[in-house]
């Protein structure tokens, strides 16, 4: 597991009612700067947001997110990787 900072950005939402049961998805963006521990991420791994929420208050729960895509941004500059998550 590697921690990074990122710039967070919802895309887009959309709800479907599946298996008599109502699903939420939300797409998001992250931003994290190019570094050599993770230019090799891809669609099999996953994003947690927050990483550390030791400090947060109790209502506040991290969120997996997996993701959909990963685009090199620059030549090593930054990542802008493209993750939904679903919401029961």
């Amino acid at each position: 597991m590697v921690e990074r900072w990122a710039g967070l950005r919802p895309l887009t939402g959309v709800e479907a009612n599946a298996s008599e049961q109502w699903v939420a998805r939300e797409q998001t963006e992250f931003m994290v700067r190019w570094s050599q521990e993770i230019a090799a991420l891809s669609p099999l791994d996953r994003v947690i947001c927050p990483a550390d929420d030791a400090s947060l208050s109790p209502e506040v729960a991290r969120s997996v997110y997996d993701i959909v895509a990963v685009h090199e941004v620059g030549r090593n500059e930054a990542l802008r990787i493209i993750a939904a998550r679903r919401v029961a």
